[in-house]
This record gives C-alpha cells, structure tokens and sequence, in this order.
C-alpha cells in the first residue's frame, strides 16, 4: 500500500496507543512525520544520526537554509544543495542548504527558516545515504 493511503489511518492509531507503545514507520515523505509523530529517529545503515523532536531537529538546521536570488545566468557553487528553484521576473530564486552562509557576487541570500525536510536534507548531505529512513515513535 502507498505512503499515501497508509498515514491517514496512523493518527487513530497514534490517539489509540500513545504513551504505551512504540510504533516504527519507515518513510521518506518527512512532512507527514509532523502531522503524526513527537519524536523521530534519522537511521542510516543502522545507525541512529539524530533522535529527538522534530522542533530539535529543525533547531539543529537554524542557519544552514538560505534563499538565493540570482541573476538567470547564474551557476550556483558545488557545495549548495539545491531543495527547490523557481524562476521569478529577477532571475531565479533558490532554496538551498549549506554548511556556511553561501557567498556569490550579484545574488542575493537571505537566511530561511528551515522546513523539516530542509532539516532532514540538512542532516544526510554529506553523508552519501541513499538508504536512510526516518524511524518515529508515538511515545511520549
């Protein structure tokens, strides 16, 4: 059954066992994590990267999101992963993390406020894990 038809049906169950059991999901839609679960597990070939609340998740990203605005022409740096672009009447506006705050000439960068799955993004990419999962937990 897809991802989709599955988490619906996780928020009765959360209501139903909360506080007296542990429920592991696997999935790679972050965003419906927020709607389901307190606490996460980012779990990479066995190992546990992260645990904690999602807000300390998304803590742990504060300074590592930034919005570019640049020039359409523009060839973004190596070290920028890109989480979404869009062309605007500017040029093209980008979301991307990085460790650092991202220098370009002729851009402009903005510190963002990190989504969950910015946070995620932020977490995994440098370390080449094409098989991690979140693991999440309905316990208080």
């Amino acid at each position: 059954m897809a991802d989709g038809h599955i988490i619906p049906s996780l928020g009765g169950l959360r209501q139903e066992t909360a506080g007296d059991r542990t429920v592991l999901l696997s999935t790679h839609i972050v965003e419906d994590i927020a709607q389901t679960c307190p606490r996460l597990a980012v779990l990479n070939q066995g190992r546990a990267l992260f645990r904690g609340t999602l807000s300390a998740l998304v803590d742990a990203a504060q300074g590592k999101v930034w919005t570019l605005t640049t020039p359409a022409d523009t060839r973004l740096a190596a070290e920028l992963t890109v989480i979404s672009t869009r062309r605007i009447a500017a040029g093209v506006r980008y979301r991307v993390v990085a460790e650092r705050t991202p220098v370009m000439p002729g851009a402009r960068i903005e510190p963002a406020q990190p989504t969950l799955e910015e946070s995620y993004v932020w977490l995994m990419r440098d370390r080449g894990a094409p098989h991690a999962s979140l693991s999440v937990s309905t316990a208080r």
